[in-house]
């Protein structure tokens, strides 16, 4: 088979702890090694990061702006690969066919733009990722509730991968992807940040709406520590990608007009706490995982951040979507 290049993109800052086991499960692909192009975007590190990944042999870029956004499109600006894709320094593919699964759709299927990761649960990480794994795209309740589900967009399945087809109004929330780059550069040529959510909706926006859910394209997420770390990185993820020019942000989790009745729901839901944790003793029988009585926690902490986020940093905005 003639394997496409691929080019992988990390954007780092101080990840001596993470990056070594990202590093290693993308090394360890059973993928030509000459057709991996990987890229470390680093964001004036001071620990050991540039140390270990001039270990591995990676092209290094600088970034100086403390934006991961930003430090993607740098890395977008300089990959090599007709296949793209970035990676958090805190992931790692769960196996070492996880690109090969990634990549055949893509082959297979010409009008398929992106072939979409899936992650999965690692018993050894803390209890909120975790909880959070369990859902392919690891999404917390309260997202979860506000997107596009999977069986709204599959148009037809086949034995390693689902093809799916999104509308402007149907996009699944799941920006970790393999996709072909030149499709995409044209639409960002003069943008500084390249913004994970956007990527599927700005290929929608030009024609493009085939998409592949490749389910042997697994990959393992450390996204919080714990609920103070996921409390932060929401506050964080709405004040540097989702606030800035929202009213030009062409993928949104939820619209406050058309949503305002569900967004009035969830709150109920979330803060009388009575239903959030019938739901965590649910999951925690059906799942086995002692993560999930905290879920209650996880879904209130996170539904909180949002809030939080939202009033601080986009103020009337929310009221004009």
């Amino acid at each position: 088979m003639n394997f496409p290049k691929i080019t992988i993109v990390i954007p780092t800052f101080n990840e001596e702890q993470d990056l070594p086991h990202c590093l290693k499960s993308i090394f360890s692909q059973n993928y030509p090694k000459e057709k991996l192009d990987v890229i470390v975007v680093d964001d004036g590190s001071t620990d050991k990061t540039l140390e270990i990944a001039k270990k591995f042999g990676v092209r290094i870029l600088y970034n100086g702006t403390k934006d991961a956004e930003v430090g993607k499109m740098i890395g977008f600006k300089h990959a090599k690969g007709g296949l793209f894709m970035y990676f958090d320094a805190d992931m790692r593919f769960a196996s070492k066919t996880a690109l090969k699964s990634l990549t055949k759709p893509l082959i297979e299927n010409s009008d398929v733009v992106g072939s979409l990761a899936v992650y999965c649960v690692n018993k050894k990480m803390p209890w909120v990722t975790r909880c959070l794994s369990y859902d392919p795209f690891q999404l917390d309740p309260v997202l979860k509730f506000f997107s596009t589900k999977i069986k709204e967009v599959i148009v037809e399945r086949r034995f390693d991968y689902w093809i799916c087809e999104y509308t402007k109004n149907k996009i699944l929330p799941q920006s970790l992807m393999l996709y072909r780059a030149s499709k995409l550069k044209p639409y960002v040529a003069g943008e500084k940040q390249l913004i994970d959510n956007e990527v599927p909706a700005i290929f929608v926006a030009n024609g493009y709406k085939k998409f592949a859910l490749a389910w042997g394209g697994k990959v393992e997420h450390l996204i919080a520590r714990g609920l103070v770390e996921l409390f932060k990185k929401r506050v964080r993820n709405i004040a540097r990608t989702y606030s800035p020019n929202l009213n030009k942000r062409r993928f949104r989790w939820f619209s406050f007009k058309k949503d305002f009745f569900k967004i009035i729901l969830w709150m109920i839901y979330t803060y009388t706490l009575f239903l959030p944790i019938l739901v965590s003793i649910y999951k925690f029988i059906k799942y086995k995982d002692r993560a999930f009585l905290g879920y209650f926690l996880l879904n209130l902490f996170s539904t909180t951040a949002i809030i939080f986020g939202i009033l601080r940093y986009s103020k009337l905005q929310i009221f004009k979507i």
